[in-house]
């Protein structure tokens, strides 16, 4: 993990406009774990804009082909 705390702050300061419309469906009763999974499908789209969740989530977790993510997000 990072020690630098500016790099989460950018991170969050990111990840809020990425997910503004999660976030509101969130405080509007959308239920939480699939709050969730939408927001790392996005998060993975937004890196390999052919990532299919439904392929990869179904598959074991050691053929599974997902981006690296950093880990601050």
């Amino acid at each position: 993990m990072y020690l630098r705390q500016e790099v989460y702050q950018e991170a969050e300061e990111w990840l809020k406009v990425l997910l503004a419309d999660t976030i509101t469906e969130v405080e509007n009763e959308l239920d939480l774990v699939t709050a969730t999974e939408e927001a790392h499908t996005k998060i993975y789209r937004l890196i390999n804009p052919a990532f299919d969740p439904e392929v990869q989530f179904s598959i074991d977790t050691c053929y599974q082909d997902i981006s690296a993510v950093d880990m601050a997000v």
